[in-house]
């Protein structure tokens, strides 16, 4: 089976890059790796397709979506990794991925730090201003189940206290993405 690197950007000059990289190593360019161009559903299709594989794989992102898709988007079998990365860096995944194809390390290190989609859709929600009580409801558990849910969220995130969840939660669904003419998260 191919293994195959994620791009989400239209970039030629970074997917030029990676197969550069690839030619000039020896043991990447005897292997067959292919660059693939998605978007963020696709990619996180992808992801269930490879949880049902145990396969794993890497997706190079824009650096101004990076941290919001890393915490958010919940790839389990998919490292998504910035653009800006260095080259040395992105040979050494490169190489990983044409020999293994298995980062399993990074899958456990990301468990610690990202989101589940319920934690995803709790955070939607409170920035969203609706009530615990409502919370609740909608997920069919007790208030404090929600309390729960929120203070797992927040040991994850380091936050010391609810107004740094708070802020946190604010800063990932706020417009910040305007100035690079995006709105929110993709």
């Amino acid at each position: 089976m191919n293994s195959e690197i994620f791009i989400l950007d239209n970039d030629i000059y970074l997917i030029n890059g990676l197969r550069e990289i690839m030619k000039a190593d020896f043991s990447i360019s005897n292997k067959s790796i292919l660059i693939r161009q998605v978007s963020l559903i696709e990619l996180m299709n992808i992801d269930g397709r490879y949880k049902a594989l145990k396969k794993h794989s890497i997706a190079i992102v824009p650096e101004n979506r990076y941290e919001t898709l890393s915490i958010f988007a919940g790839m389990e079998q998919i490292k998504m990794v910035p653009a800006s990365v260095s080259i040395a860096t992105m040979a050494a995944l490169l190489h990983d991925v044409a020999i293994s194809g298995s980062h399993s390390g990074w899958v456990n290190i990301r468990h610690q730090l990202c989101l589940t989609a319920k934690e995803r859709r709790y955070c939607y929600m409170v920035f969203r201003g609706i009530s615990n009580k409502k919370i609740a409801r909608y997920f069919q558990c007790t208030e404090k189940n929600v309390s729960y849910l929120k203070r797992k969220i927040m040991s994850k995130w380091q936050c010391k206290n609810s107004l740094d969840f708070y802020k946190t939660v604010t800063y990932f669904y706020s417009d910040k993405d305007s100035l690079h003419g995006e709105s929110g998260i993709a």
